[in-house]
């Protein structure tokens, strides 16, 4: 457990930008035309109201690593449901040489254009409040059905739609669980940086004992983000107020949610026991976490963690 937070006024910011902004394009709307200075690959697109292809309109730069990650699973869903009239249309506002010479090395199997002066963005992502790519809508029939991350489970989607078994209803439902759960992740995030302003200066115990519950009771569905916290209580020896207590509940919990299956948490909760003088229980569980480990950079950071634990008397 590796990562650390924003900055608590920038993060507040992006928050304050988020509830200004007002989605205009809703979920069972009509979809607005696609704006396109050029189709670099494939046959051009004209969304219309009696079509029943399912067109997934996925905004993407050869610039954006996850961009990168997202084409190949993009290329096996062109693949595979082409027949049940499904059309993939990668857009980017690059230069169409640039697109090209990107097309040498990594190939993407479905259609490609180049936005015209923004304005399909502008219509699609900035419309709905979206501020980063990769990012998809799925349209059919002419109308909106769903609007997400390509690693969210996408092709789950594509098949209820499909299948008749994904209504507008369920969409619209859908999508305010993930806007409520995103409002509680930030949430917690806020409280979780107030309680590490507290233990820096170790003042006032009992305020950063009443968030810290509040924390526990509410990151039910949050196990990453209890590890954070307690990595940070456990590795930061200079605190003032520092909660060893509180941060193997932190630690347990998170493992106990995920079933004690997930290497990065029980890494965690090694440090946390480490902090606490049992080295014994620690290196237990770290050599656990490396049974379960299949990602070759955790892996990595699971044996440098075991060589300090080892060589520390």
């Amino acid at each position: 457990m590796r990562t650390f937070f924003p900055g608590t006024a920038g993060l507040i910011i992006l928050l304050l930008l988020a509830s200004a902004q007002i989605s205009a394009l809703q979920l069972g709307d009509e979809a607005p035309a696609l704006s396109i200075d050029q189709w670099i690959q494939g046959s051009a697109v004209d969304l219309k109201v009696n079509d029943d292809t399912l067109y997934i309109i996925e905004f993407w730069a050869t610039w954006c690593p996850p961009c990168r990650m997202s084409i190949p699973e993009l290329n096996s869903l062109q693949e595979k449901y082409a027949s049940k009239k499904v059309t993939i249309v990668g857009i980017t506002q690059e230069e169409v040489n640039t697109v090209e010479d990107f097309l040498k090395e990594q190939p993407m199997h479905y259609t490609l254009a180049r936005d015209k002066e923004s304005l399909t963005w502008k219509a699609y992502a900035e419309s709905s409040g979206v501020n980063g790519i990769p990012y998809a809508f799925i349209v059919k029939n002419g109308r909106l059905w769903w609007l997400g991350s390509p690693f969210d489970d996408m092709e789950a989607v594509i098949k209820r739609i499909l299948s008749d078994g994904y209504s507008l209803e369920d969409a619209r439902n859908e999508v305010q669980h993930a806007q409520i759960r995103e409002e509680m992740a930030q949430l917690l995030e806020l409280w979780m940086q107030e309680y590490l302003v507290y233990a820096n200066f170790g003042r006032d115990k009992d305020s950063a004992d009443a968030l810290g519950q509040r924390i526990l009771a509410r990151g039910q569905d949050f196990p990453e983000m209890l590890g954070i916290l307690a990595w940070h209580i456990a590795v930061n020896d200079s605190l003032r107020y520092r909660n060893l207590d509180y941060a193997q509940l932190l630690s347990e919990k998170a493992c106990a949610l995920t079933d004690n299956k997930d290497p990065d948490l029980l890494d965690t909760q090694s440090h946390v026991l480490f902090a606490r003088g049992k080295k014994e229980e620690a290196l237990a569980l770290l050599k656990k976490a490396l049974l379960l480990s299949d990602n070759e950079e955790i892996t990595e950071m699971l044996q440098e963690s075991l060589h300090m634990m080892q060589e520390h008397d």
